[in-house]
């Protein structure tokens, strides 16, 4: 029926099968291709494909020797890089809620090809997103509207507030918000994205959760603020944590402990502002007057027992204590 004889079925069954396909190659031709192969990634770069490299070496190396050398040095090349980048890494743990809050804007679509932007207010400690805003181009206004808002909503105010260089952060009105409020304004190393890393991915999986792609487009402002205000709910209210112990990060907020009083308030201010006035003394330039200042920040923080960072997991060195305890 299907074409096939007795006879090839015996045959099947009693020999061995064949080979099919072209004959491989040995252990030696690989481990001779190793330093060919090596040379010619460092001549060309590590993005440099199989191809390339085959004719670079003269067409003497097998491409199917090549592709397989270059896998493995590419591997190689990858894991080490993973292990020097976590061991270069610098990590915040903030261990109270309303030490630390970080804003970000993000553009949500457009209406009637009119840009439509979005703001998200997060608190650090508790990872909850704690204001959303949805409208034109994000200015200094809106971000003190924002931070308003959510003083009136929650009753606290945050001991440092994180944002990028972004003019709707570092502007008159924002910075005399903060001021007033006596709030400490940690800004990002200028072209230095990973400082902001907790907004972003934030506000990446607010987006994930309604599925709100680039180009999107929306009939009304509110049309998008409405969206922005479901995918709240969702990232906030309904999903489990492991790093929270499988709650919600709504139920971690309001199960943390606040970092905020009135008198602690204070007094980590003026801590915080007599130390970067100390700190950016005699820097050179701007850069380093900002790597000063955010110094000075984070060990006030640290002092006060509100963050703890680590670099590749070992503990930087700096000022021990809790002294709000």
């Amino acid at each position: 029926m299907m074409g096939i004889t007795l006879r090839t079925l015996e045959r099947w069954r009693t020999e061995p099968p064949r080979k099919v396909g072209r004959p491989g190659h040995d252990e030696a031709e690989y481990r001779q291709a190793l330093r060919p192969v090596r040379e010619a990634l460092g001549k060309m770069g590590w993005k440099t494909g199989a191809d390339a490299i085959f004719r670079w070496l003269g067409l003497r190396v097998p491409l199917r020797v090549v592709r397989g050398v270059l896998r493995a040095w590419k591997a190689r090349h990858e894991a080490r890089r993973k292990r020097r980048l976590a061991q270069q890494r610098l990590t915040v743990s903030v261990a109270r809620r309303d030490a630390v809050w970080c804003l970000d804007a993000t553009l949500l679509g457009r209406v009637d090809g009119v840009k439509v932007h979005g703001l998200a207010l997060r608190d650090l400690g508790s990872r909850r997103t704690l204001a959303l805003s949805a409208g034109g181009s994000p200015t200094g206004a809106a971000v003190a509207e924002l931070l308003d808002w959510a003083w009136h909503e929650y009753g606290v105010l945050p001991s440092v507030f994180c944002s990028d260089n972004g003019p709707e952060n570092v502007n008159w009105m924002v910075g005399g918000w903060l001021h007033g409020h006596q709030v400490i304004h940690l800004k990002n190393l200028p072209y230095t994205p990973q400082h902001n890393a907790w907004s972003e991915r934030g506000m990446g999986e607010l987006k994930g959760a309604v599925e709100l792609e680039k180009g999107a487009a929306f009939g009304t402002v509110e049309e998008a603020a409405g969206l922005l205000g479901l995918a709240w709910r969702r990232v906030d209210r309904e999903i489990p944590r492991r790093v929270l112990s499988w709650g919600t990060r709504e139920v971690a907020y309001e199960k943390m402990a606040t970092c905020y009083t009135p008198d602690s308030h204070a007094g980590f201010y003026q801590t915080a502002c007599s130390a970067v006035e100390q700190a950016v003394q005699g820097a050179s330039t701007a850069r380093e007057r900002r790597r000063a200042e955010r110094g000075a920040i984070y060990a006030t923080l640290e002092g006060y027992g509100l963050v703890k960072r680590t670099r590749g997991g070992v503990p930087l060195e700096g000022v021990k204590g809790d002294r709000l305890s």
